[in-house]
């Protein structure tokens, strides 16, 4: 069975939430830099494989992506700085396309059900 791909994907677009706080304690001799951010992202663009080893580009579907980051940095005398930086990401395709459930799974995927996030 031969399977046939798009020749063309579409453009995707992503709108993204964040929300922060930067602030200096101690005459900034303490610096913390932190935010949450939620990014919503329609018809992801993904490079899938074929069978045969060539790659494409194709539309993905719907996904999203949130995550806390935090920086902190200390002034431990005139000479000596500490920085340290510490995140996660959380990152799923949410409703993926059927074309990209059938590179993924294998041609069978439209017959039995699928649970991706």
């Amino acid at each position: 069975m031969r399977r046939r791909c798009a020749a063309a994907f579409g453009p995707d677009n992503v709108w993204n939430f964040e929300v922060g706080e930067k602030a200096r304690a101690f005459d900034s001799w303490l610096t913390i830099n932190s935010d949450f951010y939620y990014i919503k992202w329609n018809d992801v663009q993904e490079t899938l494989l074929l069978a045969c080893g060539s790659q494409y580009n194709a539309n993905a579907g719907s996904g999203r992506s949130f995550g806390p980051e935090v920086e902190v940095t200390a002034k431990l005398s005139p000479e000596w700085t500490m920085s340290m930086s510490a995140s996660y990401t959380d990152a799923k395709i949410t409703n993926p396309s059927a074309q990209f459930i059938g590179n993924v799974v294998g041609s069978s995927a439209a017959a039995r059900p699928l649970a991706i996030a």
